[in-house]
C-alpha cells in the first residue's frame, strides 16, 4: 500500500513538472507574422526595424514587454511574443517603443495580420439623411474634410437631405487602427442641432452625435457616408 502511495505521489509530481515545463517552453509563444506596405501601390516597408509593445493593464504601473523585429526586402516579418494576459493590448510600432503605432491587437493564439498598409486612403462624400427637419430657428452644424481642409457647415432648419463636397484621398493618420479595422480609413462625424445663440441662456442642444465610419482603403470609387438626422 505504501509503495502504491509513493508511486502515486511520484507520478503526480512528474505530471506537474511536465505541465510547468510545457507552460514555460518556447512553443507557448505567440507567432505574429504578415507583410507591411507603405501605400496603396503596395510599396514594401522594407528592412525596417519595428517593435511589438505590450501594455499590460492587468498590473499596476502598466508593465511593458517589448519584442524587436524587422521586415525583409518585401516587407514580410515574423516575430515571437509571450502570450497576452487578460486586459493586455499589443502595439506594432515603427523603430522602437517610442515610435508611432501602426496597429493594435489582442490575441492569445498565433496571428497572421495579412498585408498591413500604413497609409490607406479613401475618397468619400457625406450624405445627410433627414428624418427630423426640426423647426425654424434651429441650426444643423456638421464638419467635413472637403479635399482641401476641414470645413464646418451650418444649415438652417427646416432641414432637408443634403450631400457635402467629396473628400478625395483622405487618410486619417492620427488614429491607431485595430486588427478589426485593418486597412480601413476612419471617418468621424459629429453632427449637432441647436437653437438660440451660443454663449447665451437661449442656447440649447437638440441633437448631438459622435459617429465613426470605417471605409475600405485604396478603393477607386467615392464611398458614401450616411449621417442620419433624427
Amino acid at each position: 500500500m505504501k509503495n502504491f502511495t509513493y508511486l502515486s505521489l511520484f507520478a503526480l509530481l512528474l505530471f506537474s513538472c511536465k505541465k510547468e515545463t510545457n507552460r514555460n517552453s518556447s512553443s507557448s509563444k505567440i507567432i505574429v507574422s504578415g507583410k507591411i506596405v507603405t501605400d496603396c501601390a503596395g510599396t514594401p516597408f522594407a528592412n525596417q526595424n519595428f517593435v511589438l509593445l505590450k501594455k499590460n493593464t492587468a498590473f499596476i504601473g502598466n508593465n511593458r514587454k517589448e519584442v524587436a523585429f524587422s521586415t525583409d526586402n518585401e516587407g514580410n516579418f515574423k516575430a515571437e511574443f509571450p502570450p497576452t494576459d487578460f486586459g493586455s493590448e499589443v502595439f506594432i510600432r515603427i523603430g522602437n517603443s517610442g515610435g508611432g503605432s501602426i496597429l493594435s491587437f489582442n490575441s492569445e493564439t498565433d496571428l497572421n495580420i495579412g498585408t498591413l498598409n500604413t497609409s490607406p486612403e479613401a475618397s468619400y462624400q457625406i450624405k445627410i439623411k433627414v428624418n427630423n427637419p426640426y423647426s425654424l430657428g434651429d441650426t444643423l452644424r456638421i464638419g467635413n474634410y472637403n479635399g482641401v481642409g476641414f470645413t464646418s457647415y451650418k444649415f438652417p432648419a427646416p432641414l432637408s437631405d443634403t450631400i457635402l463636397n467629396v473628400a478625395y484621398n483622405y487618410s486619417n493618420g492620427l488614429q491607431i487602427p485595430t486588427f478589426d479595422h485593418i486597412n480601413k480609413v476612419q471617418v468621424r462625424s459629429s453632427p449637432l442641432v441647436y437653437s438660440g445663440i451660443m454663449g447665451t441662456s437661449s442656447f440649447t442642444y437638440k441633437m448631438e452625435k459622435n459617429l465613426n465610419f470605417y471605409l475600405d482603403g485604396c478603393q477607386s470609387n467615392v464611398q458614401d457616408v450616411i449621417v442620419t438626422i433624427d
